[in-house]
């Protein structure tokens, strides 16, 4: 193969990944957009379920890199709370999960 090929499949290759990273990076944006307004619904709400509030606060950590130490040193958690949370275990008080959850929406 010429040195001109070779140069125009590394340009190629190197352009797709670029675009690639691109979607990527425009696909979280949604993500990131489409969560918080879930999350404002949730901190207007009176109450959220079990199951809802596991799953922000999963997706919070997991999907979107907010770290449960932050979660710790804001409420005065244990070291195991956050991750019982996720698993539907030992959850706040209903009356209590719509203002953690807008605590979540100003964070991420």
């Amino acid at each position: 193969m010429s040195p001109f090929i070779n140069a125009n499949v590394a340009l190629y290759y190197q352009t797709g990944s670029k675009r690639k990273a691109t979607m990527s990076a425009d696909i979280k944006s949604y993500d990131l957009e489409v969560f918080r307004k879930k999350l404002a619904g949730f901190a207007a709400a009176e109450n959220v379920s079990d199951a809802d509030f596991a799953d922000a606060v999963y997706t919070a950590v997991s999907r979107f890199g907010l770290p449960e130490t932050e979660f710790r040193e804001t409420f005065a958690l244990s070291q195991d709370a956050v991750s019982r949370w996720i698993q539907q275990k030992n959850l706040p008080q209903p009356f209590v999960r719509p203002k953690i959850l807008g605590w979540i929406m100003q964070k991420i």
